[in-house]
Order: structure tokens, then sequence, then C-alpha cells
């Protein structure tokens, strides 16, 4: 009888274990689907108004705004319009830390700053969609800022991209810069 006890507590232990681990695991990367952008000035946005929650990387929680980025609310006539990768979609981090969020503190909310980072985006793909970007609104931002990871570009493809010779939406995920710059 001792044994069959036994046994059942290792048991329910092992259960609980899982169901704990579980739980945890359904909260590692919880993020919502995402879209092909309507407006073209992206290659996708967030599910409307979605939750999401990161472990990944830190802890972190928040909520996309009715456009799908990581913004508290859309600002329909933005000063500043920041574009980028994923260090400013920045759902590794609590909103009140993301860039959009010191820079608004910095500036001491003399300006209206509106987040539209979208990770995978490299500097090609974001120079693609700025003049879209730049005309989404009633009037331009005074501002377009522009973070990328890709520091190395040269004379031509700059020439190639600024004259719409190639379209960057279709380059596949996961190359290297190198790898683009071979692709054109």
């Amino acid at each position: 009888m001792k044994a069959v006890k036994g046994l059942g507590k290792t048991v329910l232990a092992g259960i609980v274990a899982i169901a704990i681990l579980s739980g945890i695991m359904c909260l590692y990367d919880l993020m919502p689907v995402h879209y092909e952008n309507p407006n073209g000035n992206t290659d996708y946005v967030w599910e409307a108004n979605a939750p999401w929650v990161k472990l990944t990387e830190g802890i972190s929680w928040g909520r996309f705004d009715s456009n799908g980025y990581n913004n508290p609310a859309v600002i329909d006539d933005p000063d500043i319009i920041i574009v980028g990768s994923s260090h400013m979609e920045a759902t590794n981090v609590f909103f009140d830390q993301t860039v959009c969020a010191l820079l608004t503190k910095k500036l001491d909310n003399r300006y209206s700053i509106y987040n539209l980072g979208i990770s995978g985006h490299h500097l090609f793909k974001l120079c693609q969609y700025l003049p879209t970007n730049l005309k989404m609104h009633a009037a331009p931002p005074k501002v377009a800022i522009i973070e990328t990871s890709t520091v190395s570009v040269s004379a031509e493809n700059v020439r190639k991209m600024l004259n719409f010779e190639v379209d960057y939406k279709d380059v596949p995920r996961g190359h290297s810069c190198y790898e683009l710059y071979k692709m054109i």
C-alpha cells in the first residue's frame, strides 16, 4: 500500500510539473497572426488590437494598435515616424522602454511619434516603402527615422533601389546582405 501511495504521489507530481511547464511554454512566445499589409507601407502588419506576450529575450507583453503596429494608439498625423526592423518593432521590451517611448519622453512630449517598425525589414525594404509611409498621412511627417542593421551598401545597389529596378518584397527571408546584393 505504501508503494502504491508513493507511486501515486510521484505520478501526480509529474503531471503537475508537466502542467506548469506547459503553462509557461504557452506564454513563451505568444504572438498573434500577421497579415499582408493592405496599405503597402510594410510587408505585413500584426492582427489589429491583438495582445502579445514574449519571454524569449526578457519578459514583455503588450497590445498592437488598430493598424497592427506596436503603439499604444494610432496617431493619424504624426510629427515623426519611425520605420525599421525588429529593433523598432520592439516586442522584447515593455512599451515604455521602446525607442519610440524613450524619444517621446526625451522630447518632452512636444512631438507625436508613430512606430511603423516590423521585424524582417532590411534597409532596401525600408527605402522601398518610405515613399508610401510619407504619403500615408494628410500631412507628411516632419522627420522619418530609419533603423536598420544593414550597414554595408554599394552605390550600385542604392541606384537600383532608388530607380525601383528591384522589388525587395520578394526576396526570401534568411538571406545575408551579401546574398541580397548578389541577387541584384
